[in-house]
């Protein structure tokens, strides 16, 4: 068969690359969760031109779309991705922003469950190999120690350089 994709259709919602500053700037709690999970599936192609942004049912929602460049191995500094009007690093106002409660608390129940994280463990290995199954999860529970701390502190951009190579590091 023909390669392609498959994505829901989000009606009513603009690539992040077509909202002012300002409209976007509503977003940022929805942004950053996003940044956290690209984060963990180590997407290194994340700009505005690859989420969709719009209101449903009254609620702020962020869409992912472009995923092609998570998982691998792929060495482009994951913190270097410049926002493509301003030339600056994209992801640096969410240093030091504080993490939405339900998101540290869906990273909680996700890693008090040691059967959840062996079935990702497996199906990771089954997809994108061994390491990086073992860099995912590393990632994830580096994300829960950031989510105990309330913020990603801009100090742990060391940490996050490091994270590909799924060291392990004190949180």
């Amino acid at each position: 068969g023909d390669e392609g994709s498959f994505q829901k259709f989000v009606p009513e919602a603009k690539a992040g690359i077509e909202l002012a500053h300002d409209e976007l700037s509503a977003y940022d709690e929805e942004v950053l969760k996003l940044w956290l999970f690209d984060y963990i599936i180590w997407n290194t192609d994340r700009h505005k031109g690859n989420f969709l942004a719009g209101t449903n049912a009254d609620k702020r929602r962020v869409h992912a779309i472009d995923n092609g460049l998570s998982f691998g191995p792929d060495t482009r500094d994951y913190l270097n991705i410049k926002d493509e009007d301003t030339g600056k690093q994209y992801y640096n106002r969410f240093y030091d922003m504080a993490i939405p409660e339900q998101f540290q608390e869906r990273i909680r129940a996700f890693l008090s469950s040691p059967e959840r994280v062996r079935r990702l463990e497996k199906l990771l290995d089954r997809y994108v190999g061994e390491a990086e199954a073992e860099a995912c999860v590393s990632r994830i529970r580096r994300v829960a120690a950031w989510a105990e701390q309330g913020k990603v502190g801009s100090e742990r951009m060391a940490e996050m350089r490091m994270a590909y190579q799924g060291e392990t590091i004190d949180a």
